[in-house]
């Protein structure tokens, strides 16, 4: 009984750190720009969250909210994109995904939150593979 304890434990501990040891960095960051003000955001955030981000592999996409609401979440927001390396980044709009190279910091491709989760999650795929 030992000698199989020992052997589940000795397997579970390789496959946690083949898994650690898979992990990279994510090729691509996907910018969330949104704000409470805006009816695109506001009518389009739920289903783009469950239907679209809550898939996405965060091993190829690092999702960060550029949340413009308020002076808060705009001081928020701002260090997020700073810390991140992307304070130069020329965001156009909110209820916008901005998807942009993670090691060039420069802009692949944006899409509309308004456009069909398809349409979102075919952006994604196609922006995590640049």
């Amino acid at each position: 009984m030992k000698t199989l304890k020992l052997v589940l434990l000795v397997f579970t501990m390789s496959l946690l750190t083949n898994k650690v040891m898979a992990q990279t960095e994510p090729t691509v960051i996907a910018v969330v720009t949104k704000a409470k003000w805006c009816p695109t955001c506001v009518k389009n955030e739920d289903r783009v969250a469950s239907e679209v981000l809550s898939k996405i592999d965060d091993t190829k996409v690092a999702i960060l909210v550029n949340d413009l609401s308020d002076k808060e979440t705009k001081v928020t927001a701002s260090e997020t994109l700073k810390k991140a390396g992307l304070e130069n980044l020329k965001l156009k709009a909110t209820g916008v995904i901005t998807f942009v190279n993670a090691k060039t910091k420069k802009e692949i491709s944006s899409i509309s939150v308004s456009k069909s989760s398809e349409e979102i999650a075919a952006a994604f795929a196609k922006a995590s593979m640049m």
